[in-house]
């Protein structure tokens, strides 16, 4: 694929550039000749084009935060079998909330939290780190 401002040639096995295009919001013109499609389209900042452009950078930044908002597991530090303690409410909330994930309690004095194994340390407990 050549690329100018505004005018692409596109072989037609590569032909879905074409949805990518107008993905974009620009307003294309499609011919085929020489079994080439000759593509057009202005390159102006139209309405469109700039809304396509903020919904693609929206979505690029929820996919960036995915992992901060949909976690696999979470790690409770100062998680702690006292009840009305922060630690307590916050590891036993994670626990019954119905997170799908695995939670880590982490406490430096308890083996476990609610029948959990718990953990010394963040970096004592199992998997990826």
């Amino acid at each position: 694929m050549i690329l100018t401002p505004s005018k692409a040639f596109v072989l037609p096995e590569n032909h879905e550039n074409d949805v990518r295009f107008q993905g974009y919001g620009f307003h294309m013109k499609q011919i085929l000749e020489n079994n080439v499609y000759h593509i057009t389209f202005p390159l102006t900042r139209t309405r469109e084009v700039v809304q396509k452009k903020d919904e693609r950078a929206s979505q690029a930044t929820l996919r960036s935060l995915e992992h901060i908002l949909k976690p696999h597991s979470v790690a409770v530090i100062g998680a702690s079998n006292r009840a009305g303690t922060i630690g307590q409410l916050v590891f036993q909330s994670m626990v019954q909330s119905g997170f799908k994930g695995v939670v880590y309690p982490i406490s430096p004095s308890n083996d476990a939290i609610m029948s959990v194994k718990a953990y010394r340390s963040v970096l004592s407990v199992p998997g990826r780190g």
